[in-house]
């Protein structure tokens, strides 16, 4: 459960997400919370953000809302929309040419099989393009997967790897700064063994 809450600096939104967080933790789910307001503060847009999840939890921030609750106007403008977090995958598919009919969804938790979902139904809504989804909820299904792909887009950092070591081309979706530094490292070596040496060669360059 991804939930988004949103109003003005003093209406003790991020107070409320910190409740349930804490209330979600006691219950015995994992839960993470996050908050950002503008300089103002009070009186400003403000806005906290709370995952809730059985499954291990790998990304802090709030990608596609299950739950939006918006107590201004000028925070539901700010924050309601996911439209830009979809279109920089679609704009990173663009840059690398790949064609949509290429494409297809895979995901390993329910959580990721949700937000999923939700991609479908926003790429087939305004691009009447439908991706098909592969349920991969075990480590021979992942790989049988990344296997039979040519290119693996990803910005988990399990199907980055394993897409090199079955060497195939990656790209990577920076969403974290984990992600950046991979990219910035491994981008372009797309065989384990090259990566390999070139780890080995920096430990003995500080060595």
């Amino acid at each position: 459960m991804q939930i988004r809450l949103s109003g003005a600096g003093g209406q003790g939104v991020i107070l409320l997400g910190i409740i349930l967080a804490d209330s979600a933790i006691e219950s015995g789910y994992n839960a993470i919370q996050s908050q950002s307001y503008g300089p103002e503060a009070r009186g400003g847009a403000s806005k906290c953000e709370v995952i809730i999840s059985q499954d291990e939890i790998f990304y802090p921030k709030v990608r596609v809302p299950d739950l939006l609750l918006a107590l201004t106007q000028d925070s539901y403008d700010k924050y309601s929309s996911d439209d830009k977090y979809y279109e920089t995958w679609i704009e990173l598919l663009k840059k690398e040419d790949i064609p949509f009919e290429d494409i297809a969804l895979f995901y390993t938790t329910q959580s990721d099989r949700g937000e999923c979902l939700k991609f479908i139904d926003y790429v087939y809504e305004k691009y009447e393009v439908l991706f098909p989804l592969i349920e991969t909820n075990t480590v021979d299904k992942l790989v049988e997967v990344i296997e039979g792909a040519e290119v693996v887009i990803s910005g988990r950092m399990h199907a980055l790897i394993l897409g090199l070591s079955y060497k195939k081309k990656i790209i990577t979706y920076k969403i974290s700064k984990k992600i950046e530094e991979f990219h910035r490292m491994f981008c372009g070596y797309n065989d384990i063994d090259k990566i390999q040496c070139q780890i080995i060669q920096q430990i003995e360059t500080i060595l």
